[in-house]
């Protein structure tokens, strides 16, 4: 569902107000939001955002998927909160951080 669809259903279902989330990437309702950012926590699209694991060592780093935007990879947010990046990703990053892959 689109964050549109989805806030109408909540709105229809609960009797509320809620207005929904825009894509920071594509400027509308009509996004397909997967999950949040595990760095700053806003809705986030899959296709604008890279694979993450917890940096501290776990036994099995793989048990939780972590998603980080775009823009956290750029600012390095992500460092702060504990999170390392898929090394799987290594070239979607480069791309990010040297500000060839941006919306």
């Amino acid at each position: 569902m689109t964050a549109k669809e989805r806030v109408s259903c909540l709105n229809q279902q609960f009797g509320l107000k809620l207005s929904p989330a825009k894509s920071r990437w594509q400027g509308h309702t009509e996004a397909l939001f997967s999950f949040a950012c595990d760095s700053c926590h806003q809705p986030t699209e899959e296709q604008y955002s890279v694979a993450a694991y917890d940096a501290l060592p776990l036994p099995y780093t793989f048990a939780r998927a972590h998603y980080i935007c775009w823009k956290c990879v750029e600012t390095g947010e992500f460092k702060d909160k504990g999170l390392a990046l898929d090394e799987g990703e290594r070239f979607i990053v480069k791309k990010i951080q040297n500000g060839e892959m941006r919306k």
